[in-house]
C-alpha cells in the first residue's frame, strides 16, 4: 500500500509539472517563431489548454509500457493545490466571480501574472490529461492481450 501511495504521489507529480514544463516550452518555441500574440496564447493555454492536454497525454503515450494503476490517480495531488488556490482565490475580500475566472482559467489574468493559472490550472490539465490517456492506453493493452491469448486458443 505505501509502495502504490508513494507511485501514485510520484507519477502525479511527473505528470503534472513534467507536462507542465514541456508544455511552456512548447509555447515559449511558437512564440518565437510566430511572434507574441494574445490569440496563439488563447489557442495554445488558456482557456482551451490545448498544449496541457497534448503534453499530458504524449507524457502517457511515451510512459505506455512503464503505466500502473496508479497512473489513474495522477490527478488527486495537482486537484488538491487547485482547490487551495480556488478557496485562496474566492476568499480575497476584492474578487468577484469574473475574477476568479480570470486568475484561474481565463485569458484575462494580468493582476496576478497568471501565476495561478500556471501553478495550478496547467498542472491539474495536465495531470488529467495523462490519468485518461493511461486509462485508454491500458484498456487498449488489456484488449490486445485479451485478443492474442484467444487466438493462440
Amino acid at each position: 500500500m505505501l509502495r502504490f501511495g508513494l507511485r501514485a504521489l510520484f507519477e502525479s507529480a511527473g505528470a503534472a509539472y513534467v507536462g507542465s514544463v514541456l508544455a511552456y516550452l512548447v509555447e515559449f518555441g511558437v512564440i518565437l517563431l510566430l511572434g507574441n500574440h494574445r490569440w496563439i496564447d488563447a489557442i495554445q493555454m488558456a482557456p482551451t489548454f490545448f498544449l496541457p492536454i497534448v503534453s499530458g497525454a504524449s507524457l502517457a503515450y511515451l510512459l505506455k509500457n512503464h503505466l500502473s494503476r496508479a497512473s489513474y490517480f495522477a490527478w488527486i495531488v495537482p486537484g488538491c493545490f487547485f482547490l487551495r488556490a480556488l478557496a485562496e482565490v474566492t476568499r480575497s475580500p476584492y474578487s468577484p466571480n469574473s475574477e476568479v475566472w480570470n486568475t484561474l482559467i481565463g485569458i484575462d489574468c494580468g493582476s496576478s501574472e497568471c501565476l495561478y493559472e500556471a501553478l495550478f490550472t496547467v498542472p491539474l490539465v495536465c495531470a488529467l490529461s495523462y490519468s485518461v490517456t493511461s486509462a485508454f492506453i491500458r484498456i487498449y493493452k488489456r484488449n490486445n492481450l485479451a485478443r492474442d491469448t484467444q487466438v493462440l486458443f
